[in-house]
């Protein structure tokens, strides 16, 4: 089985059904291939700041799309780590998704904590702290 990389903008295309034709482009490369998907942790932080930036999504929808991303056939990436980004994401409204990532990367990968001088991340994430 061979594997591809998908960058965020074809990521787009299928969730959001915006660019017929490059919907349609999208959705045969991704149904009619027995290739593997890598999509890197960048693309879900690109995913979620288009949404929200340029499409007006609220948290919720944002987390919608991003789970229907992982949800694609022969998709690999760090599900564990993107879906506890997204808990995050969406408990902590004042908190940007890389924001959430980068807490969640701590936690996940055993690095915390997650110094920072950013006070909002550092006292609503068990995982970071304010650099004293």
């Amino acid at each position: 089985m061979s594997a591809a990389t998908l960058d965020t903008n074809v990521l787009l295309r299928l969730l959001l059904k915006d660019i017929p034709d490059q919907f349609q482009r999208a959705r045969h490369l991704v149904s009619d291939t027995a290739t593997d998907f890598a999509v890197p942790d960048i693309v879900f932080m690109e995913l979620a700041f288009a949404l929200d930036h340029h499409y007006g999504f609220t948290r919720p929808q944002i987390a919608e799309v991003v789970r229907g991303a992982m949800s694609i056939p022969r998709l690999v990436c760090s599900f564990q780590l993107i879906e506890a980004t997204l808990d995050l994401y969406l408990a902590q409204a004042v908190l940007s998704f890389e924001d959430c990532y980068l807490a969640e990367y701590a936690h996940t990968s055993g690095s915390e904590p997650l110094w920072t001088f950013d006070r909002a991340l550092a006292t609503r994430s068990t995982w970071a702290r304010e650099v004293p």
